[in-house]
C-alpha cells in the first residue's frame, strides 16, 4: 500500500494508513495505541502537513501521537505541534527492523512522549528539521534540537485548512533547503525555487507594509484615512478595531474612537471613519498594529512591516496634520 498526503490536512485521524481531513484543529485520538494522526504499515509520504493535538492511547501505552510507522515513510514540511502519546508524541516508529522514516524540512513541536521514538528501525534526518527536544536518534548538522520553533495557534492564514503560521523571529524561516517538486506551502502559497525556504507546512511571504495614508472628506476638517497596502489583508482582521488607534496630539493625548473601518479587497485598502472630524489645529498620530498575535496580515498570514526595516511583525505609526 502506498499514500500520499499533500497539502491537504491540518489534523487527523486514522483510517487505515491515510488520514482524513479535520478542519477545526481539535486533534484525533488512537484508542488501540497506535497513531493519533496516522499509522502506516505500507508506504507513507507525507509533505505540506500539519498535525496538531493528535494523541495516541492504549491498554498497553500509546505510540506515535502524530505518527506510528511500522512501514516506510517520507515527511517534508511538516509541523508536528502538541501532539501526545507515552512514546513518540511526534513520530514512533513501532516495529519492523526495515521500517524507516525520512523527515527533511520539518518542525517536531511535541508535549508528551518526545518528538521521536524508535523501538526498530531507523529514523533518518535528511537535515533542516527542528526539534523541541535533543531526541535520541541520529540528526544533521543542520538540524536544530532544544529550540522552540516560535509557531502561532492554528487558524485561518489562507488555503483550505488551518496552518500555524511561523511568528517573527522564528528560527525556522530561511533556514530550511528546497524541496525538488514542491513549489508551494500547505495553503498553496509559493515556496522559493532556488535558496532558503521555510521550515515546516507554512512558508512566510514576503511583508506586508501601508503604502500610503490620505485624508478625505468634505469642509476643511477631513472626515476620514484611508490606509493603502501592498498586498491583500486577512478582512476580520483588517476590520478589527483592536488594530487601529487614533490619537489628537495636543500636548494632553486624547485617544479619537473610531466609528467605523470598511476594507476593500479590490483595491487593498482600509477606511477609516472617526467618531470626531480631525481637528484643525492639532495633528492626530495613527497606529496600526502588526504584533501577533492578533495585528494585521495578509491573506497568507504575513504580518504587518510596520518599522518599514522588512521585518514583519511591527506596529506603523504616521503622525497627520
Amino acid at each position: 500500500l502506498c499514500y500520499t498526503i499533500d497539502r491537504k490536512y491540518t489534523t487527523t485521524a486514522p483510517v487505515n494508513g491515510y488520514t482524513s481531513p479535520n478542519l477545526f484543529g481539535t486533534g484525533a485520538t488512537a484508542d488501540y495505541g497506535y497513531g493519533g494522526g496516522i499509522n502506516n504499515s505500507g508506504m507513507l509520504a507525507v509533505t505540506n502537513s500539519t498535525f496538531v493535538r493528535n494523541s495516541a492511547t492504549g491498554f498497553d501505552g500509546g505510540f506515535g501521537g502524530a505518527i506510528a510507522d511500522s512501514g516506510t515513510a517520507s515527511i517534508a514540511y511538516v509541523t508536528a505541534d502538541v501532539n501526545s502519546a507515552d512514546t513518540g508524541g511526534g513520530v514512533a516508529i513501532t516495529s519492523g527492523t526495515q521500517s524507516v522514516v525520512d523527515s527533511i524540512d520539518s518542525i517536531f513541536q511535541n508535549s508528551q512522549g518526545g518528538s521521536v521514538s524508535v523501538a526498530a528501525g531507523s529514523f533518518r534526518s535528511l537535515g533542516h528539521n527542528i526539534f523541541t527536544d535533543d531526541p535520541d536518534v541520529s540528526l544533521s548538522p543542520t538540524d536544530l534540537v532544544d529550540t522552540d520553533p516560535l509557531l502561532g495557534a492554528p487558524e485561518d492564514n489562507g488555503g483550505a485548512t488551518d496552518t500555524e503560521a511561523l511568528l517573527p523571529g522564528s528560527p525556522a524561516i530561511n533556514a530550511g533547503i528546497s524541496v525538488v517538486g514542491i513549489t508551494t506551502d500547505q495553503r498553496g502559497a509559493p515556496r522559493p525555487l532556488s535558496g532558503a525556504t521555510d521550515i515546516g507546512a507554512f512558508q512566510v511571504q514576503p511583508t506586508l507594509h501601508v503604502e500610503s495614508v490620505r485624508e478625505f472628506g468634505t469642509d476643511a476638517r477631513p472626515t476620514g484615512l484611508v490606509l493603502a497596502f501592498n498586498m491583500p489583508l486577512n478582512v476580520s482582521r483588517a476590520q478589527s478595531r483592536a488594530n487601529y488607534s487614533l490619537v489628537e496630539d495636543d500636548g494632553n493625548p486624547r485617544r479619537i474612537g473610531i466609528r467605523s473601518i470598511r476594507y476593500n479587497a479590490a483595491y487593498q485598502t482600509v477606511t477609516l471613519r472617526p467618531r470626531i472630524r480631525q481637528p484643525l489645529t492639532h495633528g492626530l498620530v495613527l497606529t496600526v498594529t502588526g504584533m501577533p498575535p492578533g495585528g494585521l496580515t495578509t491573506t497568507k498570514g504575513a504580518y504587518l512591516d510596520g518599522a518599514g526595516d522588512g521585518q514583519p511583525g511591527t506596529n506603523f505609526m504616521e503622525g497627520l496634520i
